[in-house]
């Protein structure tokens, strides 16, 4: 992707890894999905990807990030609790997982998708 921002020319090059789009609508990209096995130093990552989608035009802005992960359970105490509750969903393929806000279990992504559309 390449945008013009404040008058540069940037080349952002993220880590995708699955575009759910609505064949309905010009194949309109609606969900970015980036899984990661582990989290450790890429919370961060998807975060600022994140924020950097949301500062696009509005036919980027809209665009929902969701992460996945099989690694983290989310206590109370974790960091990346309250972090990654900027994010549009996070699902846990972890049964352990303490949801919290858009911390959920994996089996409701299917849910979060329907009520996209």
């Amino acid at each position: 992707m390449t945008y013009f921002i404040e008058q540069e020319n940037q080349s952002f090059k993220p880590d995708i890894d699955i575009v759910i789009a609505n064949m309905n609508d010009n194949s309109k990209p609606i969900v970015i999905i980036s899984a990661k096995t582990t989290l450790a130093e890429r919370v961060m990552q998807t975060i600022s990807w994140h924020n950097y989608l949301k500062a696009m035009p509005q036919e980027i802005h809209d665009i929902k990030l969701f992460l996945v992960t099989a690694w983290k359970k989310f206590d109370k105490d974790s960091v990346n609790r309250n972090r990654v509750q900027q994010l549009d969903g996070v699902y846990v393929c972890n049964t352990d997982v303490i949801e919290f806000g858009n911390i959920k279990l994996f089996s409701k992504i299917i849910d979060d998708f329907k009520a996209l559309l």
